[in-house]
C-alpha cells in the first residue's frame, strides 16, 4: 500500500525559510520503509538552500483503523550552518568593520606633526600635537570566512602556518567589490570538528583589510633614512639666553629625504578559501 496523504501544512518560519507539516496513512507492516522514504523526501516546489528537510517522524499504530498506522513527519529549511554542514564544503561571510588608533607622524597633504622635521639638515627642529589626539583612527575591516569543510587536510593544515601571511590574488567574494592582491592579511583561523561528525570541521578563517583600496600591506610601510652627523648648537644659560661664543659641536642623527617601502609579508594564495565563499 502506497502512502496516502491525510494532511498538508505550510507555514513561513523566516525569509525564505519554510516549515511542512505532513500526516501520511499507511499499513503497519510498511511502518519502517515509509518511515525512511519521509527521511529522504524533498519537498516540491521549494530548491536550493530554501528546500526543507525532514527533522523529524513519527509514527503511530492503529491511530484511527486496525492495521493501519498515522505517519506525522516535519520539514524545515536548514540554517546555513545545517546547509554547510550537509553540502560541504560550503561557506559564508562575516564583517567587522571598527576603527583603531595609529600614531600620527604626517598630515594628510604630507607635513609633519609629530617627529624629527626631515627640512631641518641639524636634525634640532621637533614637531609635536599639543591640542587634540596624537592617535589618527584608521578604519580596519575584518573579513571572516565561517564554513564547514570535509578534509582537514586540504582546508585546515594546509594554512595553520600561513597565518600573518597576504593573498597573493584577487579574492573575488571578499571585500564589497573583492580584494585585490595583497590587500588582505590572514590573522586567525580557528577550526573544530562538527558536535557529531568528527570527520567534517567548522572553520574560520579571519581577514584584516589593508583599510585602503588598491594598497596592499607591503605598500603601507616607510622608512626614512637618518645619519650620524657633527652639528653646531648654540649653549644657553639658565635664562634660556645664548652664550656667546659658546657655541659647541655635538653629533646627532639628522633626517634625510631619502626613503624606501617597507615590505615584510609573504604573499600566499588564499583562492581554496575564496571559492568557499557564497553570498547569500
Amino acid at each position: 500500500m502506497a502512502l496516502k496523504r491525510i494532511l498538508l501544512e505550510e507555514r513561513q518560519i523566516g525569509d525564505d525559510a519554510w516549515q511542512v507539516t505532513e500526516m501520511y496513512s499507511c499499513l503497519d507492516a510498511e511502518i519502517a520503509s515509509m518511515k525512511a522514504s519521509l527521511w529522504m523526501r524533498r519537498i516540491q516546489g521549494l530548491s536550493g538552500k530554501m528546500t526543507p528537510l525532514a527533522v523529524s517522524v513519527k509514527a503511530q499504530k492503529s491511530f484511527f483503523a486496525k492495521g493501519k498506522a498515522m505517519l506525522h513527519a516535519v520539514y524545515q529549511t536548514p540554517t546555513l550552518d545545517q546547509y554547510m554542514a550537509r553540502y560541504t564544503p560550503k561557506g559564508v561571510v562575516y564583517v567587522r568593520s571598527y576603527a583603531k588608533g595609529q600614531q600620527v607622524t604626517t598630515d594628510v597633504s604630507g607635513k609633519m606633526l609629530n617627529g624629527i622635521d626631515p627640512d631641518d639638515s641639524t636634525g634640532r627642529t621637533v614637531w609635536k600635537i599639543v591640542r587634540g589626539s596624537a592617535a589618527e583612527m584608521r578604519p580596519h575591516t575584518v573579513y571572516r570566512v565561517h564554513a564547514v569543510v570535509n578534509s582537514k587536510t586540504m582546508y585546515v593544515d594546509a594554512f595553520v602556518d600561513k597565518v600573518g601571511m597576504v593573498n597573493s590574488g584577487m579574492m573575488t567574494r571578499l571585500g564589497q567589490y573583492g580584494a585585490g592582491a595583497g590587500e588582505l592579511i590572514l590573522i586567525a583561523m580557528n577550526a573544530r570538528p562538527l558536535p557529531y561528525n568528527k570527520t567534517k570541521y567548522v572553520v574560520d578563517y579571519d581577514f584584516l583589510w589593508s583599510g585602503d583600496k588598491g594598497v596592499d600591506w607591503n605598500d603601507m610601510g616607510l622608512s626614512r633614512k637618518f645619519e650620524k652627523k657633527a652639528v653646531q648648537v648654540e649653549q644657553i644659560d639658565t635664562d634660556g639666553d645664548a652664550v656667546a661664543g659658546g657655541e659647541k659641536i655635538h653629533v646627532t642623527l639628522v633626517p634625510s629625504t631619502s626613503t624606501r617601502a617597507v615590505s615584510v609579508f609573504k604573499s600566499t594564495s588564499f583562492d581554496r578559501i575564496n571559492r568557499l565563499c557564497m553570498w547569500v
